[in-house]
């Protein structure tokens, strides 16, 4: 008997970003969250960032939120790389929408890209 393979189907990522997320800073501590549709489907981001006593905030990765509420995926900065703790990403071993989503964002100047100086997230 054979096991008949599940069909991995490509990556799709269009991104609309609505408003623009504010890391933290001096007026906004924790920051604000943007808007975003991904393939019709709205998102809230954030920045997961901390303001040291002098200087800019240090980006130390995104969380997206489905507008739902039930759907909540962290996405930090790895050995050059953006990870995701999405089902795609973890179990098929590529880079899921998620990830391409901030990517292009990040690409397109529309996001601050992640403070790779040091891989430590402080996801709390």
């Amino acid at each position: 008997m054979t096991t008949k393979r599940r069909t991995i189907r490509p990556v799709r990522c269009e991104v609309v970003l609505h408003t623009k997320p504010i890391p933290c800073c001096e007026l906004l501590p924790h920051g604000r969250d943007g808007l975003l549709t991904l393939n019709d489907h709205d998102y809230v981001i954030g920045y997961w960032s901390e303001l040291p006593a002098q200087g800019a905030p240090k980006i130390r990765g995104y969380q997206m939120t489905h507008i739902d509420g039930e759907r909540s995926y962290d996405l930090r900065p790895v050995n050059g790389t953006l990870e995701c703790e999405c089902n795609d990403h973890l179990f098929n071993a590529r880079a899921c929408k998620h990830i391409l989503c901030c990517l292009e964002l990040i690409a397109d100047g529309k996001i601050a890209a992640p403070d790779v100086s040091n891989d430590e997230p402080c996801m709390e």
